[in-house]
């Protein structure tokens, strides 16, 4: 149980990277957002395995430009720069033996 515990903390831990979460928003908020949204959790997660301007309106064209495969290349560049704060899902993926021994059960803990 307290394997359970360490490791949902962990993972709660890690999801709450204020990029990751930022980006999804925006994404959302974009035309597609399905898609788009299947796309960086898919390039974030595939990631883990292996000129600033001031203006709210530049951010908003900006972003309406990202094409759907653009959108990977946003996940990819992101989940990169955040390689550094993601420690806690570095220790939780420690963690997964002790949860189970089958390989399958440890990919769902992970993908939860």
């Amino acid at each position: 149980m307290t394997s359970v515990l360490t490791f949902l903390g962990l993972a709660i831990t890690d999801a709450m990277n204020p990029f990751t979460v930022a980006s999804m928003a925006m994404l959302m908020a974009l035309n597609r957002p399905v898609a788009r949204g299947v796309v960086f959790v898919t390039a974030t997660f595939a990631t883990y395995l292996w000129f600033k301007k001031t203006t709210t309106e530049f951010g908003r064209s900006l972003a309406s430009k990202i094409t759907v495969p653009g959108t990977a290349v946003f996940a990819i560049g992101g989940t990169l720069s955040d390689a550094p704060t993601a420690v806690p899902l570095f220790a939780a993926v420690a963690q997964l033996p002790q949860l189970s021994v089958n390989q399958f059960v440890q990919y769902l803990w992970l993908s939860a």
